[in-house]
C-alpha cells in the first residue's frame, strides 16, 4: 500500500494537472476534433497502424509503412483542429514526462551502469 503522503501528494499533483491550462487545451481540443465526423478516428486509426508497424513482424516493411503513416499525418495536419489536437497533446506529453523524470531522476535506484 503506498504511503499516505505519497498518495495524498499523487493525488494533489493529479488535481494540479486535471486543472491546468496545458489539461484544459488538451481536453477543448480533443473535443473540438470529435465534432469532425470522422476524424478522431482516423487519427486513432492511424495510431494503430504506427504501433503494428513497429510491433508485428507482419506488417511489412518498416520504412515503406512509416513514409506512408508520414504522409497520411502530413495531410491531416492541415486541418486546424487536427493541428490543435496533436500540438496540445505532445505539450500535455511533454508536461507528463516532465514530471516522471524529476521523480526518477530524485530517487536513486540501482541499476546496472548503461554503459557496460
Amino acid at each position: 500500500m503506498m504511503e499516505r503522503t505519497i498518495q495524498e501528494a499523487s493525488e494533489r499533483l493529479t488535481e494540479a494537472l486535471l486543472h491546468s491550462d496545458v489539461y484544459e487545451r488538451y481536453r477543448k481540443s480533443g473535443e473540438a476534433l470529435r465534432l469532425k465526423p470522422g476524424l478522431f478516428e482516423q487519427i486513432m486509426k492511424l495510431r494503430e497502424e504506427t504501433i503494428d508497424s513497429y510491433h508485428n513482424p507482419e506488417a511489412g516493411d518498416l520504412v515503406e509503412s512509416t513514409e506512408r503513416i508520414a504522409g497520411l499525418y502530413e495531410e491531416l495536419e492541415r486541418i486546424p483542429e487536427v493541428t490543435a489536437f496533436l500540438e496540445s497533446e505532445e505539450e500535455l506529453v511533454r508536461l507528463l514526462q516532465d514530471v516522471n523524470s524529476r521523480v526518477f531522476d530524485s530517487v536513486e535506484l540501482f541499476l546496472p551502469d548503461e554503459g557496460k
